[in-house]
């Protein structure tokens, strides 16, 4: 009866040590995964995680011919104001579509525009506001008709006001 004994054992000696190394491999992977997701580990050659996307260089489409529009209060003429701008993605696909919905784009920036109030856009922070404002509108136009917004920046290449 002994070696009976002895056989089983040794058979469940034998199976404790096989659940013990997988939960030791089980555990080194976890690690290891840990580790790499966190970029401690499998960076590139410079040992820099590869975990950040590439960005694509800024691809810019003019809104042309610029956009003119008079400023008023109360009904009362108080300025003209011209504009012209640029717009910024980082998308060829955004350019085309940019095009594809340059009438919708261009009334409403003509809208946006004569909204504003001349003693607003004589600051910085006024023409950085209707930077912005314009960008939303576009982005919008983008959204109702794309299904996402993709322009990241307007710039004003003229602004005169008069």
């Amino acid at each position: 009866m002994r070696e009976t004994r002895y056989g089983r054992q040794s058979g469940l000696s034998k199976l404790v040590l096989i659940i013990i190394i997988l939960l030791l491999l089980l555990l080194a992977g976890g690690a290891a995964a840990g580790l790499y997701l966190t970029g401690m580990i499998g960076g590139d050659e410079d040992g820099a995680a590869t975990a950040e996307p590439v960005r694509q260089p800024a691809l810019y489409r003019e809104i042309d011919p610029p956009i003119t529009v008079n400023l008023t209060r109360d009904g009362i003429p108080q300025a003209v104001l011209q504009v012209r701008l640029q717009v910024m993605t980082r998308e060829e696909k955004t350019l085309e579509d940019l095009g594809k919905h340059m009438p919708m784009i261009r009334n409403n920036l003509i809208t946006l525009f004569a909204d504003q109030q001349p003693e607003e856009l004589t600051s910085r922070e006024g023409k950085d506001a209707l930077r912005e404002a314009s960008r939303d509108e576009i982005n919008k136009i983008l959204e109702d008709e794309r299904g996402h917004g993709e322009v990241e920046a307007v710039f004003f290449t003229h602004f005169v006001m008069q």
